[in-house]
């Protein structure tokens, strides 16, 4: 039998962008940052935006889908969903079922998948909403290969649930071959938005490997009430960056020539995206009403984050990260100072803009070095907290109060994959801490620690 490479579409995502996890909206600003902050519980306001892949937080505590799948007695794959809270540091299975091995689909923490990533999660007033994407490709046998097209294991739905875990109920189901496409959310009172994707497998010319495709993109408003579901806007040549002022805040990109006709042309394709230029928008989800805030070339809009009533972006090499007023149009420079190098940034945290730094390869590439700017004077902080292995700089995956949850550490193993050549290190948890924020933006190692749960399963 020929092996078959199994793309994650969600792998393919994250590869596209540097944001790292973060569950909630930056405080004051409608979620228009990527950063986390406590303002999920609120029944009514703006139209908030959410970068969310496995794990949300609240104002009490954080909920999360384990990294590694298990296979239950049946041999069906799933994640473990787990809450950590804050004011005892504990973590633990979100089931209320008293010696319960968490292993099976009677148990309310036990969400069906085939892959780390199937699910995002979002937490929005006082329930918890389960974005499910779990499928398989067709399997290849002998010299052919059967299944045409995406199948799901388990069809790609909307769950809602309470914070408790119990109560799951499925809102949506979406159509055959499609899935939820990237990690971003939105809300808005009973209006929850998502990207919808639709699949098709390929075989490679000799038919020994599959992998999966995005043909369209979409982002969809799904009714929790009622379950009914409608398109939004398409997510070709664009992408959600965040929300403001009940607007989304849109990246568009102008081609000189359509890049689908392209694709046999590696050189006439770099070209065309050289050539391209890049638009930051206001969109209105309701009314489909577009404002133009910002027009830039290509290469100047490498990196983008916003904060408040902000864009920040800047050229991917270059140290130099400015900004422009989602009002007025008016911009300026908040700081020249950072030294240039594979630097990318999306993500803020309490009004600072995290910067990393990158090897400048495009596989395998190590974290090199971390930088906050602060988004009013522009001042520049160097963090040492690290990980051990792999080694990244500290994270931030929630705002607590005066606290921030990070990860502290990782478990982790390393693989040799034989048929690629390349050792790869395979994450199977995480240590979990809460820290102060002055001793975080100080880099002192002051974690306390979370406790964590009895691990069950296979």
């Amino acid at each position: 039998m020929k092996r078959i490479a199994l793309l994650s579409l969600t792998a393919v995502l994250l590869l596209s962008g540097c944001a790292a996890p973060a569950g909630e909206p930056a405080p004051g600003n409608q979620g228009g940052s990527t950063g986390p902050s406590a303002g999920t519980d609120s029944p009514s306001g703006p139209l908030t935006y959410f970068e969310t892949y496995s794990g949300v937080g609240t104002r009490e505590g954080y909920y999360y889908l384990t990294e590694e799948v298990k296979e239950d007695a049946d041999g069906r794959n799933y994640l473990s969903l787990l809450y950590l809270d804050y004011a005892t540091r504990q973590e633990v299975y979100l089931c209320n079922k008293p010696d319960c091995a968490h292993d099976n689909d009677r148990c309310s923490a036990y969400i069906a998948a085939e892959i780390p990533g199937d699910c995002s999660l979002l937490a929005w007033e006082d329930k918890l909403y389960l974005f499910c994407s779990s499928y398989t490709v067709g399997m290849s046998v002998g010299d052919g290969y059967t299944g045409n097209g995406v199948t799901s294991a388990v069809p790609p739905a909307l769950y809602r649930l309470n914070r408790d875990g119990t109560g799951r109920e499925k809102v949506a189901e979406l159509s055959s071959g499609q899935v939820f496409g990237s990690a971003v959310l939105l809300a808005k009172g009973p209006y929850l938005y998502a990207a919808v994707e639709t699949l098709v497998s390929k075989s490679s010319d000799d038919g020994g490997f599959v992998t999966t495709e995005a043909t369209d993109s979409t982002l969809m408003e799904f009714d929790s009430r009622s379950g009914a579901s409608r398109q939004v806007c398409s997510l070709k040549e664009q992408r959600v960056i965040g929300a403001y002022d009940d607007r989304l805040v849109i990246l568009r990109t102008l081609y000189p020539v359509d890049p689908d006709t392209l694709q046999d042309d590696d050189e006439a394709y770099m070209e065309n995206l050289r050539s391209s230029t890049q638009l930051i928008l206001l969109a209105d989800p309701r009314t489909g009403g577009e404002k133009e805030v910002l027009r830039a070339g290509y290469d100047e809009i490498g990196n983008l984050c916003l904060w408040e009533n902000r864009a920040y972006y800047g050229a991917m090499k270059k140290g130099v990260i400015r900004w422009t007023d989602l009002d007025t149009g008016e911009g300026g420079i908040l700081t020249d100072q950072l030294p240039a190098g594979n630097l990318n940034y999306s993500t803020v945290h309490d009004g600072k803009i995290r910067v990393e730094y990158w090897e400048d390869k495009y596989l395998n590439a190590a974290q090199t070095g971390c930088r906050y700017v602060d988004v009013k004077t522009g001042a520049i902080t160097e963090l040492s907290l690290t990980t051990t292995k792999p080694r990244e700089w500290v994270n931030v995956l929630s705002d607590a109060g005066e606290d921030f949850l990070i990860v502290s550490d990782y478990l982790a193993e390393e693989e040799y994959v034989a048929w690629a050549g390349v050792t790869q290190t395979n994450i199977t948890g995480r240590r979990y801490a809460l820290i102060r924020k002055e001793d975080f933006w100080s880099s002192k190692a002051q974690y306390r620690e979370i406790q964590p749960a009895e691990r069950t399963g296979s």
